[in-house]
């Protein structure tokens, strides 16, 4: 067996061997994988290097593959982690930031925002919890983090003084901080605080949702199981160096992990590690890191974050309020001026683009709706069945029709990007449906509940009828079935209470080596992210192969390999991927829309008048 089979392998058990919480979105399209650390989703999910090992032992991780220096953060030499790339990041963040007074960030905050939240969060600020859209957006306003994806889809620098410089054949990521960095309460934020909020993310037993990104850091199972007393592979060598060691190099660490929200451990070192992602102290987080700090929340109404004056940059807006509404009440509100920043749905897009003092900043997104079947259930384990489902529904009518363009068609959990074009299509073809339906045998008289949370999405409450609707014309017997967020605790749980649910995940654009957990036989729920509880072991090898992939040019051979294989035997019923879109008062400025449910730099906002 060659090295890069054997590496393969590894990478293989490594994630088989995680079992952590989950890490899609099941209320968010736009949500990042690894829970709430990426976008994400994430959060953890977005721009790296995306390669592995070179000729040259040191460089800097990020950005596109094969794209040069970009920014002020300087470029890295070609070779392991970066295949030539030079570090993404533009303006103070990537350059080291603007001097701040400590102590006064907030100096010159002024103002009060009103941002709209397109559901009810669950109320755990946490950023190992299990993924949430609304939560999430809370989150990015009051942590801090090694580095976050910009609008172009390239990392960039948070705390971190430059993107990582990786060396050792692509297994050694080493982040430098930036200086004087400082917890709410004026402590000082050291890598201390970042290899306690690593540890914990990465250990199984805190049921953290961003625990299979560290599946080949070293040590961690001799961690988990009480062999050692710490994790190798995590280490703080002085107060201002973070390093991450791998037993075989995987080329999307730097997104998948870099993102990673930091935790005090001077509040929380103390607090029992099981169950660790909903300790209850991240229900009042009162010690952040981010631009903001945590003052309420206030069920059901809004989360309430006040400039931090402790924060690394200036902040320029005093007072947030995130607030849960339905997406017309929010449309509404944005006309008459109380509410500032508003996520429009497709078919609100003409109505914001009319208003007087409104301005709409729409992007392409690489997260995804999609249909995830409940495969514990023996129906749905036939792949023809799954595929029936594809043939079946009308999905480019979906995104130009009801939608209005304002989506683009989906066929394979990758975007076109990773999936190539050399991949089924399923085109709307309900005829091939119904054969696949009978040569399965599928029982179309026994009843399908789809499930969506209905109001929050506008997009999805017309979808989900529509997809109802041609599903019965091939013969299925389908329920549309309204439900809340709290669905979720026993549909995504050893109880799988469900058949069919409408809902969102997804952005694995830049690197989509964090759809491996989401696919993986070992990981389905309650074990870890694959939600549907989809099993398909040539998936795996192949997702496995793609993560210790050498070269830019490999890796994406062997994403595409993998698209195939998914194609074919369907995880999720991919539908469509909605645009991002934000309409924004003309009164605030400093917005910049991303493609997920985070917020970039929103120390920059400001609010006038």
């Amino acid at each position: 067996m060659n090295y890069r089979a054997k590496t393969a392998v590894a990478a293989l058990a490594g994630l088989a061997v995680l079992a952590a919480g989950c890490s899609n979105d099941p209320t968010n399209p736009e949500s990042s994988t690894g829970g709430n650390a990426a976008g994400g989703g994430t959060t953890a999910a977005g721009a790296s290097g995306n390669s592995g090992a070179g000729t040259d032992t040191s460089s800097t991780a990020g950005g596109a593959a094969g794209s040069g220096a970009a920014g002020a953060a300087g470029s890295g030499a070609a070779g392991s982690g970066a295949a030539g790339s030079g570090a993404a990041g533009s303006g103070a963040n990537a350059g080291g930031g603007a001097v701040v007074e400590p102590g006064k960030a907030d100096a010159n905050a002024s103002g009060t925002m009103n941002v709209f939240m397109y559901q009810k969060p669950s109320g755990d600020f946490g950023p190992l919890a299990p993924a949430s859209g609304p939560d999430q957006q809370v989150i990015s306003l009051i942590y801090d983090e090694l580095l976050q994806k910009n609008p172009k889809g390239d990392l960039t620098p948070y705390m971190a003084q430059s993107l990582p410089t990786v060396s050792d054949g692509g297994k050694t990521l080493t982040f430098k901080l930036k200086p004087n960095l400082k917890w709410s309460d004026g402590q000082p934020l050291t890598s201390q605080d970042v290899l306690f909020s690593y540890t914990r993310a990465a250990d199984t037993r805190t049921n953290s949702g961003p625990a299979p990104n560290f599946a080949t850091i070293s040590g961690l199972q001799d961690y988990i199981d009480g062999k050692a007393k710490t994790i190798s592979g995590f280490s703080a060598p002085d107060p201002q160096t973070f390093v991450m060691k791998q037993d075989i190099p995987n080329s999307g660490l730097a997104a998948q992990a870099g993102t990673l929200p930091i935790f005090p451990k001077h509040i929380l070192e103390k607090e029992p590690i099981k169950d660790f992602n909903l300790n209850k102290w991240f229900k009042k987080p009162t010690v952040t890191s981010g631009p903001f700090k945590f003052v309420e929340y206030k069920t059901d109404q809004y989360a309430h974050v006040q400039a931090n004056p402790n924060f690394r940059e200036p902040v320029g807006v005093k007072d947030v309020y995130v607030k849960p509404m339905s997406a017309d009440v929010a449309t509404q509100q944005l006309q008459t001026g109380e509410m500032d920043l508003v996520q429009v749905g497709a078919v609100d897009i003409p109505t914001v683009q009319g208003m007087q003092g409104v301005k709409v900043q729409e992007i392409p997104s690489t997260g995804f709706v999609t249909l995830t079947w409940n495969q514990t259930q023996d129906r749905f384990k036939d792949k023809r069945v799954r595929q029936a489902f594809q043939y079946g529904v009308d999905r480019k009518a979906i995104a130009d029709g009801a939608l209005q363009g304002h989506a683009k068609v989906r066929n394979s959990i990758f975007p076109e990007k990773w999936s190539g074009t050399e991949i089924n299509d399923y085109a709307y073809n309900p005829d091939k449906a119904k054969q696949l339906l009978a040569e399965a045998k599928f029982d179309t008289s026994k009843p399908i509940d789809l499930g969506w949370i209905a109001g929050g999405n506008p997009d999805r409450d017309a979808a989900a009828q529509v997809v109802a609707d041609q599903l019965k014309k091939i013969g299925l017997n389908v329920n549309l079935k309204q439900i809340q967020a709290s669905y979720f605790t026993d549909a995504f749980s050893d109880k799988h209470k469900f058949d069919v649910l409408l809902v969102g995940g997804g952005d694995y654009g830049v690197n989509p080596a964090g759809a491996g957990p989401v696919t993986n036989c070992k990981l389905g729920v309650p074990k870890g992210p694959n939600t549907g509880n989809y099993c398909d072991p040539a998936m795996d090898k192949a997702m496995a192969t793609a993560l210790v992939a050498t070269t830019p040019d490999q890796q994406k051979a062997d994403y595409i390999a993998a698209a195939k294989i998914e194609n074919e035997n369907p995880a999720l019923g991919w539908l469509y991927s909605l645009n991002w879109t934000f309409a924004v008062s003309d009164k605030v400025q400093g917005f910049e829309i991303l493609d997920n449910a985070t917020w970039y730099q929103p120390w920059l906002w400001k609010k006038t008048g």
